[in-house]
């Protein structure tokens, strides 16, 4: 008998692997929790069924190794390793507390929800940017970790698409699939579908019947949870017509942060009832004007957590309120976020540019390219490319001197000397001094 023919149990050994249970099984092959014996840390061993041993099907489960490789983002599941084990071949990656699918029917926060979705969200649009095609996404794809972070996985039948569209046989899981992918035609719109899909499910425990004809059954569960921009979200991104839907998962991405604005006050009891009369205050007057003019020159997509008004996240505090707390880690621009201040961060990058912290662990050899790479470090043995407003070299930890005056911003903090808006601002976003005239 093979080694490749002998049946998988709890507690044999492959190679330095030792089977622990089974997580699942789908119509490649199997995933097994299993400890690595060498460095004594648990893994996750995708694993092909007897059947799927031929070069033919091994090519499948070789594609999907070079396609994750090529793909760096804290929210893709990343491959450990990839080997033939004993006649077979295996695919180790890191081992989460558990899939998406055994919340499914458990109880569940909708700020959990929202978490996830942002999360996947974040990987899918990466993948998209990449031309990157998933194809099935569901909740057994998505691997939950014990610190909340959700990882997108399977890629197994992803495709790299040279084109907007990819023709093929229907690839993907009934209930999740988008309707042009049951006739055979994939578009990125496709992947946005399913996790639209995904989300209403998350939120509601239902999946919406064929043909997805809005209101879906459900609907009165959602009203009851979440604010009517994210509902629009949901009707959106499973519009039955692909071409009414968000053409990719980057343009979904955008959408999704705006949508996050009213629900950062849906969650604080802020939204009411439309009057007929709204008076404003002066001081929103002051913030509706300073947006017009700064909104897309500054980036201001997010909200402050304590005053709600709108930040950037390259700010390290609030102008409006002075507050020091604000956190991107879930929501922000870049593949990755630093564990202390929670702003975004690349994988090539040494060190945190925002504040002051010890040398990442993981380093990845693959530059990262930015448009909004627009300076350069100041160290002659650096010369390496930033960003306005680091406060740091993110490769040589090099503390910015220079004082980095913005084209658009047209006052200069009195203690850090960093270009503010004193008609507009209370505190310096950068240093947090008070700019309040005496």
């Amino acid at each position: 008998m093979s080694p490749a023919s002998k049946k998988l149990e709890k507690g044999k050994k492959l190679g330095k692997y030792r089977l622990l249970h089974r997580i699942g099984s789908g119509t490649f092959g199997e995933v097994w929790k299993a400890r690595d014996l060498v460095e004594g840390i648990f893994v996750a061993l995708k694993i092909p069924h007897k059947d799927w041993t031929t070069r033919e099907h091994r090519k499948i489960f070789q594609d999907e190794v070079k396609l994750v490789a090529g793909l760096d983002h804290h929210n893709i599941l990343k491959i450990k390793n990839a080997d033939v084990i004993d006649g077979r071949f295996v695919i180790v990656t890191e081992c989460g507390s558990e899939a998406l699918s055994d919340r499914t029917h458990r109880a569940k926060s909708t700020r959990f929800v929202v978490s996830v979705i942002g999360q996947i969200l974040s990987a899918l649009a990466y993948a998209h940017r990449h031309k990157v095609l998933h194809r099935d996404i569901k909740p057994e794809n998505v691997i939950l970790f014990e610190d909340k972070t959700a990882r997108l996985t399977d890629f197994g039948i992803a495709k790299i698409a040279e084109r907007t569209m990819v023709k093929g046989e229907g690839t993907g899981t009934i209930g999740y699939m988008a309707p042009e992918q049951a006739y055979g035609v994939t578009t990125f719109a496709s992947d946005v579908f399913s996790l639209g899909i995904l989300f209403y499910e998350l939120l509601t425990g239902k999946l919406p019947p064929w043909p997805f004809e809005w209101p879906y059954p459900s609907h009165a569960k959602l009203r009851k949870k979440i604010p009517r921009s994210l509902i629009y979200f949901i009707k959106k991104t499973t519009t039955f017509n692909p071409v009414r839907r968000y053409h990719n998962a980057i343009v979904m991405e955008q959408a999704w942060h705006k949508a996050l604005r009213q629900w950062q006050s849906f969650l604080r009891g802020r939204i009411k009832k439309p009057r007929k009369i709204k008076r404003l205050h002066w001081r929103d007057y002051k913030v509706q004007t300073f947006m017009r003019q700064y909104h897309s020159k500054l980036r201001l997509d997010y909200m402050c957590r304590k005053c709600e008004q709108p930040i950037s996240e390259f700010m390290s505090v609030c102008p409006w309120c002075g507050d020091t707390g604000n956190e991107f880690g879930k929501i922000t621009t870049f593949p990755s976020h630093c564990d202390r201040c929670g702003h975004g961060t690349y994988h090539d990058w040494r060190f945190c540019p925002w504040c002051y912290r010890e040398r990442f662990r993981k380093i990845s050899p693959i530059p990262s390219k930015d448009k909004r790479y627009t300076e350069h470090c100041t160290n002659p043995r650096c010369r390496k490319p930033m960003m306005l407003f680091m406060r740091y070299c993110p490769y040589c930890h090099k503390k910015v001197v220079r004082p980095w005056h913005h084209p658009s911003l047209p006052d200069n903090c009195p203690s850090c000397r960093w270009s503010v808006a004193k008609d507009y601002w209370d505190y310096c976003a950068w240093c947090g001094s008070s700019l309040i005239r005496k």
